[in-house]
C-alpha cells in the first residue's frame, strides 16, 4: 500500500522489530508493516476502517501496545487507539484540535502529545496517566510553528523540536516535567529547514534530521 505522505514509524521493543505506520495513498485509512529485522516485512495490515486521516498519525509503544494518535480525517479532532484493541477508539478532549501531524512520546511513565493548534501557530502539551484522562499545557507564546513538531525523551527531559513559524530556522525546547518549558534554543543559523524535522537520541547525543531549505 503506497503513501505519498512521510510515514510515523515507532520501534517495537516489545516484538524486537519495527512497525511502520502511514496513511494511504489512495484512501484516508491508516496501516502498518512491522518488521523484526528492518529487512524483511509483514503486512501491511490495515487498522478498522473507521481510524482515518489526511494527515500523517504519530505512533509510539507503551504499556506493551502500540498506540497510534491521529487527526480524523472528518475534522481537526484527535483520537488515539492501540494495538491491544484496534476497534477500541476514544477521543481526546474535544478542545484539543491540531492542523497538523501531532508527535507522541512516552515521558516518566505517561503519554505526552505535542501537537501545533488548530487556531494558530502556538505548540501545546496534552499527556495522560491512562489514554483516557487528558491534561492540557500550552507551551510559551514564544514558542511557535508553521510545521509538525518532533519529540523525543533524553536525559530525563521531553525534547520538542520544530521549525519557526516566521522563518526556516530549527529551535528545540525541553521540559523537565512535561509541563514547564523554559529552556529554548535555536540550532545553529545556518540550519534551516522547508519540513518538518525529526529528532531522536542515539549513543548518548540528541540527533535532528531535517531536508534542507535550499534544495
Amino acid at each position: 500500500m503506497d503513501s505519498n505522505i512521510s510515514p510515523a514509524f515507532t520501534s517495537v521493543q516489545s516484538a524486537n522489530g519495527l512497525s511502520i505506520v502511514f496513511p494511504s495513498s489512495t484512501d484516508e485509512t491508516i496501516w502498518i508493516a512491522a518488521s523484526a529485522n528492518g529487512s524483511t516485512w509483514e503486512g501491511p495490515t490495515q487498522l478498522p476502517t473507521t481510524v482515518t486521516t489526511t494527515i500523517t498519525p504519530t505512533a509510539v509503544v507503551w504499556n506493551n501496545a502500540l498506540y497510534v494518535v491521529y487527526q480524523s480525517s472528518t475534522d481537526e479532532t484527535m483520537w488515539i487507539t492501540n494495538s491491544a484493541n484496534w476497534s477500541g477508539l476514544s477521543q481526546l478532549p474535544p478542545a484539543i484540535t491540531t492542523s497538523a501531524s501531532p508527535s507522541a512520546s512516552v515521558f516518566q511513565g505517561e503519554l505526552y502529545v505535542v501537537f501545533k493548534s488548530s487556531t494558530d501557530d502556538t505548540l501545546w502539551v496534552t499527556s495522560s496517566p491512562d489514554a483516557q484522562s487528558w491534561g492540557l499545557n500550552q507551551m510559551p507564546p514564544a514558542i511557535t510553528t508553521s510545521t509538525s513538531p518532533a519529540t523525543a525523551v533524553w536525559n530525563d527531559n521531553l525534547y520538542a523540536v520544530f521549525r519557526s513559524s516566521t522563518d526556516e530556522t530549527i529551535w528545540v525546547a525541553s521540559s523537565p516535567d512535561g509541563k514547564n518549558w523554559g529552556n529554548l534554543s535555536q540550532l545553529p543559523p545556518a540550519i534551516t529547514t522547508s519540513a518538518p524535522p525529526a529528532v531522536t537520541p542515539w549513543s548518548g547525543k540528541l540527533y535532528v534530521v531535517f531536508r534542507s531549505s535550499s534544495d
